[in-house]
């Protein structure tokens, strides 16, 4: 799976509907991680069963982000689904027996980031460093951090999937405490297999 831009087809929506539906079907408290509020938007319309689903919308206040928190940890709702950097990715603490990233959370590819990796590229003397320091860092942390909301205490446990194949190649950026934790990568079709693996074997 990969979320670039040109790839972003009604093929890729269906791959991220499906992994909602593996995650809903092992019924263990979820978070999962999209990279745009349209792909959310989008993939949700198809997703069959949401009766145990809760989604983040664009503009979401305090309020709504405290009672999504209420049902999913009242066990109503088990599986959240959020945006990298959104308000549930951020600030909230949201135990979770399984955590998927859903692509990586590059900054899109507007006017205000061209100027930002033009002024970077300046300022360092190296358009590939420019790049790594304001495009590619940036993202990794986002999804560290999205995947640090179901570890907020020394006894959490949790399983993380990094779905997009880009992670291959960015795994040297991340932390050590995050990559030695890296037990191998997984085709998206095999989910199940892992996930029956994981907590049935």
């Amino acid at each position: 799976m990969t979320t670039k831009y040109p790839e972003r087809t009604e093929d890729l929506i269906r791959d991220m509907a499906w992994a909602v539906e593996v995650a809903v079907k092992t019924s263990k408290r979820s978070l999962i991680f999209f990279p745009s509020h349209d792909l959310l938007k989008k993939s949700l319309s198809i997703i069959q069963d949401r009766s145990t689903v809760l989604a983040e919308d664009p503009g979401i206040s305090q309020e709504e982000v405290e009672a999504v928190v209420k049902q999913y940890e009242e066990g109503s709702k088990r599986v959240i689904l959020s945006v990298f950097n959104g308000r549930l990715a951020e600030g909230v603490d949201l135990s979770a027996d399984l955590v998927i990233c859903l692509g990586v959370p590059f900054t899109p590819p507007k006017v205000k980031q061209k100027i930002l990796l033009k002024r970077l590229t300046e300022a360092i003397g190296d358009e590939g460093e420019a790049r790594i320091y304001g495009y590619i860092l940036p993202a990794v942390w986002s999804a560290i951090q999205a995947a640090g909301r179901a570890i907020r205490g020394p006894d959490d446990r949790a399983l993380v999937i990094l779905a997009d194949d880009r992670y291959r190649q960015l795994l040297k950026l991340f932390p050590r405490w995050f990559s030695e934790r890296i037990v191998g990568s997984v085709r998206v079709e095999d989910l199940p297999i892992l996930l029956r693996g994981v907590w049935n074997g």
